[in-house]
This record gives C-alpha cells, structure tokens and sequence, in this order.
C-alpha cells in the first residue's frame, strides 16, 4: 500500500503551533515510508474564511521546510484541493446515501427546526431539481442504534464508542457546503489517503467517519490521533491564548530548524535520550508507536534553551548573517572587526536573535550608570583610584593582549591591597555598565583603548 498522509487546516487564520506538529509527523511519516504528503484545504465553513489565510499557510508550510506533494495548484491530480471547489463531486456520495437510506433530508423550517423527509424519491427530487439550495434543507447521516461500535486508532489500540449516545450528524448544511465529517471522508477516499494523522479532538467523530466508510464499502485509512498539546497549567492550547502563530515564532527570532525540532518532540520521542536532531534524523528516527497518548507540554523555557543550542552551532558569520533584521539600525556596526568579536563573546548567551540588539548595545553605546548600586561602588576612594589608575595605565599600553591586561590587574592589586572584585567590579562598571559582564580582557580588545579611556575618564 503507498502511503499517503495529508495535511487539511482550515483557513481561519495563521497556522497554529498544533497544526505545525500534525502537519510535521504527516510529512516526516509520509517521507519514511518513501509516501507522499498531500495539502487540502478544509474551506466549507464559509463564514470562518480568512482572506488570504490560503497562501499564508502554505507559506508557512514552505517556511518550515515541509513541503507537499499535491495541493492547491501543486500537482493536482487528485484534485480539486479546496473543499468550496469539490460540491458537485460530494453531491454524487449524498445522493448515493439518501437512495441506499443511509442518510434522509431534512426541511429547515422558518424557527430552525429539523423537520424529516420520509420519502426518498421526494428527497432526491428535491435535491435533483433544487441546485442553489433556494429552499433550505440539510442532510443527516443514519446512526445505526443499539450497537456497540468498535474501531481501531494505531496509537490507542480498540476503542469502543455506544452508538445510542451519538446523534445522527449532520453532513450537508443548508448552504449546500458539507460538513467536516462527510467532507473529510470522500476526500480521504478520492485522494488515496493511507494514514490519517490528526489531533485527538477528532476522536470522538471516529465512529461517524467509519460507519461512512462502512456504507460505501470503501477500505478504511489507519488512524492516529495525536495527544493534545498543552499549556504549562495543563489547559488547552489555543490561539486565544496567544503565542501559538507558527511565524510569530521566526519573527521572535527562533530559528526554523529549532523549531521544528521541539514541535517533534511535542508527543513523540526517539528511542534514547537525544534531543537534538535535525530532519533527516528526525525521519530516520520517526515512528507512530513512539508517540505518547497522554498531551504534550508547550514549554516555551525548552524552546527557549532549544534555540540556544541551534545558535551556538552556528559559525560567526553565519550568526551576524542571519541577525541582520535583529539589530537597531541606530547602531553603528560598520567595524567588522569589532563585530566579529563582539559576537563571538554574546553568542553563547543569546537565547533568541531578538536578544542580540541588548546584548550589543554595551558595546555601542555610550554607558550611562543610573543603578545606584554602581553608583555608590564606583564613587568610594578606592573606586576612584583604581579607574583613575587604568584610565592612566591604559593610555601607556600601545597593544591590547590578555598577557598585559592579567601584568595590569596583577599591579592594580599589589598597589592598591584588592584583588577580585574589587578591582573588576568598578573597571567592568564604568566600561559595562554592569557588574557582571566580559573578563577585563575581552571587554577591552573589544572596545578599543580609545573608547575604553573615554569611557573610563567619563566616571573620575
């Protein structure tokens, strides 16, 4: 059998850290088992449409590197994508049900009250002769009753659902657009699909689903549902709940491969305790009976500690590349000298490229002390001896190297009785701006000693 997976969202907006993760394992799955991926878009709720949620989505797609075999003008052969496109297609199946009396029309009257057609012939001639949906009807499915139902999810094993519990669902509403359930079907048959891998907020449709396969006689595709992905308080994730806009995440300056790497891990795990790897690792290592049942933590200090690790990965050049849209214009970083070892310091402190313009501004901007803390340290005598005494050792020093800057802090201690703290804390104060920063050294190779003395002289 050729596997086949899809990806169907729907387009109501940007795509959803959940929706990354199911179109994430429905590609890596596909590409494993040398399958294909398809994109269809799940357009019939008519009212929730977003303009152009379509090309975001699949920019979104490509943005992260997932890209699909078939979709909305990408090799159509099973086409078309767009379920608003496909009416006429899922007319031919409910029309089949009604005659077969698998599912009965339904008259929607002026107070929204369902009122059943009896008669089959009534209810194809109505919908024969009725194309525009001018007199308004839906279209219920026919849930058998007294029948415990059993059906299979690869990752949960049995299920067992009361089919006296479920109410016959409608599939066709009173604009002529199908619903989730019966569009998903068809589609899913027509297109081929293997495996559908979908969240677990679709579980409890499942029985719809089979007993509509079941009534065309169509083979049934193997399902998986993914656990629910959730809040560090354990409650649902949701875009009401902000910070789940997959591109929001690259504009926060998280790396794509970063990413992707931590949604994967969002419900699934390798067979050890590797948790860094990238896609081809990531298909290589796959497998649907690695995932977990129970959901999934949306843990943004994991992202967080994720991303660092991509970044100190990353060459200098490729870093300061890549950082380009994270900098304030306003610095002038035109010393590509200077840059270099200004990042070569900061890289392994950045969690995120929007922490950069920060971590650069000590050593572009002019320092101005407004912590009363370091104030009150640089301001007593001994302080002020120690800064007058560098800003004076500095200017006889023609080249900065850590041998002569270690003689000098060697001689500051011996002169003045200090060592530790007490000569770093106000040298690192009055170049800084912080206590705590770059050993001496490094903070001055990277400032110069011009621009180390003025800032020194500033604070006497």
């Amino acid at each position: 059998m050729k596997v086949r997976t899809r990806f169907a969202p729907s387009p109501t907006g940007f795509l959803h850290v959940g929706g990354l993760r199911t179109a994430l394992y429905n590609y890596i799955f596909a590409k494993k088992n040398n399958g294909e991926f398809i994109l269809r878009i799940e357009d019939t709720d008519q009212k929730r449409l977003v303009k152009d949620a379509i090309s975001k989505i699949s920019n979104s797609l490509y943005n992260f590197d997932i890209i699909f075999d078939e979709g909305p003008s990408v090799n159509e052969k099973y086409g078309p994508y767009k379920q608003s496109d496909r009416l006429n297609i899922y007319k031919k199946y409910y029309t089949q049900l009604i005659s077969n009396d698998s599912a009965y029309l339904c008259y929607v009257d002026e107070n929204q009250n369902l009122i059943p057609e009896k008669n089959i012939n009534n209810s194809l001639d109505l919908i024969e002769n009725n194309n525009n949906f001018n007199q308004k009807f839906v279209i219920k499915f026919r849930i058998p009753k007294d029948n415990q139902f059993k059906t299979y999810d690869k990752l949960r094993g049995e299920i067992v659902f009361d089919l006296n519990l479920i109410d016959d669902p409608i599939i066709i509403k009173s604009d002529g657009f199908p619903t989730y359930h019966f569009a998903n079907v068809i589609d899913d048959h027509l297109m081929k699909i293997s495996h559908v891998i979908r969240g677990e907020e679709w579980l409890p449709s499942l029985p719809k689903h089979i007993l509509l396969y079941q009534s065309f006689n169509w083979s049934i595709p193997q399902f998986i549902h993914l656990p629910l992905l959730l809040n560090p308080d354990k409650s649902k994730l949701s875009k009401r709940q902000g910070d789940v806009d997959t591109d929001a995440f690259l504009d926060k300056g998280y790396l794509k491969e970063a990413i992707i790497n931590f949604i994967a891990l969002l419900g699934w795990h390798p067979n050890n305790n590797n948790e860094i790897f990238d896609y081809e690792e990531l298909i290589a290592k796959f497998s649907i009976k690695r995932i977990q049942k129970s959901g999934a933590i949306f843990d943004i200090k994991k992202l967080d500690w994720m991303n660092a690790q991509y970044i100190k990965k990353l060459n200098i050049e490729e870093l300061i590349n890549i950082s380009a849209d994270f900098i304030n214009t306003d610095l002038d970083i035109s010393d590509k000298s200077k840059l270099i070892k200004v990042f070569t310091f900061i890289k392994d402190r950045i969690n995120t490229l929007s922490d950069i313009t920060a971590l650069l501004i000590p050593f572009y901007e002019n320092i101005n002390i407004v912590n009363q803390d370091i104030l009150d340290n640089i301001n007593d005598k001994i302080s002020q001896d120690i800064i007058k005494y560098w800003y004076k050792g500095l200017l006889l020093i023609d080249t900065i190297d850590k041998e002569s800057i270690d003689t000098f802090i060697q001689q500051t201690s011996k002169k003045f009785n200090v060592s530790g703290k007490r000569i770093f804390f106000p040298i690192r104060a009055v170049l800084y701006g912080k206590f705590q920063g770059p050993d001496l050294y490094t903070l001055i190779s990277i400032l110069g000693i011009k621009e180390s003395t003025k800032r020194l002289k500033k604070y006497i």
